[in-house]
């Protein structure tokens, strides 16, 4: 992995941990027990997240 390519990688992170502590908020939160709708609320879509999934695997 080239050094330039690093920042992205940290950022991504930062990103995924942020979305983690959403999603788990919002199925801790009284009343709210779906997490349908997170993703989209975070501006991602299903395919999106499928897609970094597998690329993800491919990866490792």
């Amino acid at each position: 992995m080239s050094t330039g390519v690093l920042p992205s990688y940290v950022t991504l992170e930062a990103d995924q941990r942020s979305a983690a502590l959403v999603l788990s908020r919002a199925a801790t939160d009284n009343g709210r027990s779906s997490l349908d709708g997170a993703p989209e609320a975070l501006r991602f879509s299903r395919a999106e997240l499928q897609a970094q999934l597998v690329d993800e695997a491919g990866d490792a």
